[in-house]
C-alpha cells in the first residue's frame, strides 16, 4: 500500500514538473528546429532563428519567418552556461506564422504567435484563420491552451467586428450541386 501511495505521489510530481516546460505539443518532448540563420545571445539567453523557420515538438509544428526563443535562467547556470541550454520561458514567432497540431486536426495561421511556458498557451494575433476538417474560423486573436485542449478566438477590438466561421456538419452535408450560388 505504501508503494502505491509513493508511486502516485511521484507520478503527480512528474506531471506537475512537466507542465512548466515548453509544450507546443500536448505530449511534450524534445523540440527540434531548422532555419536559414541562427543567432544566440549568451548574455540574454536568447536564440533568434530567421528564414524559413520550422520548429517541431511531437506532431505539433510551428513555421514562421522569424522565431525567438527565450531561455529561463537557473541558479546553477551562468549566462554563458551554453548555447540554448535550460528550459524555455517563452517563444515569439513573427511574419507569416503557421501552427499545426495534426493530433487535434487544427491548423492556425496568423501574423504573430507567442508561447508562454508559465501558462502553456499559444496566442496568435493578426488576421487569424483556424481550420480543421469541420470548418474555418476567422478572428484577430486566438489562444490555444495546449495542455487543457481549449481554444478561444476573439474579434478585433473595433466596433462591429465579430468572429466569423463556417462549419461543415458531416452527417447532413448537402451535395455540392444542391448548394445555392452566392
Amino acid at each position: 500500500m505504501r508503494f502505491r501511495i509513493f508511486a502516485l505521489a511521484c507520478g503527480a510530481l512528474i506531471a506537475a514538473s512537466s507542465s512548466v516546460q515548453a509544450q507546443l505539443s500536448s505530449r511534450g518532448g524534445p523540440i527540434s528546429y531548422s532555419a536559414n540563420n541562427l543567432e544566440y545571445q549568451d548574455q540574454n539567453r536568447v536564440m533568434i532563428l530567421t528564414g524559413n523557420v520550422d520548429l517541431t515538438q511531437g506532431c505539433a509544428r510551428m513555421q514562421s519567418d522569424k522565431l525567438t526563443l527565450y531561455f529561463k535562467p537557473t541558479a546553477s547556470q551562468t549566462a554563458s552556461a551554453g548555447m540554448a541550454s535550460g528550459d524555455i520561458d517563452h517563444i515569439i514567432a513573427e511574419g507569416e506564422v503557421h501552427f499545426v497540431r495534426p493530433d487535434l486536426d487544427q491548423r492556425a495561421r496568423g501574423d504573430r504567435a507567442e508561447y508562454l511556458a508559465a501558462t502553456d498557451a499559444v496566442t496568435m494575433t493578426g488576421n487569424v484563420v483556424l481550420t480543421n476538417t469541420s470548418g474555418v474560423l476567422r478572428g484577430d486573436s486566438l489562444v490555444l491552451q495546449v495542455g487543457q485542449g481549449r481554444t478561444t478566438l476573439t474579434p478585433a477590438a473595433k466596433p462591429g467586428e465579430r468572429v466569423r466561421g463556417v462549419l461543415n456538419p458531416k452527417d447532413k452535408q448537402a451535395a455540392p450541386s444542391a448548394q445555392p450560388a452566392c
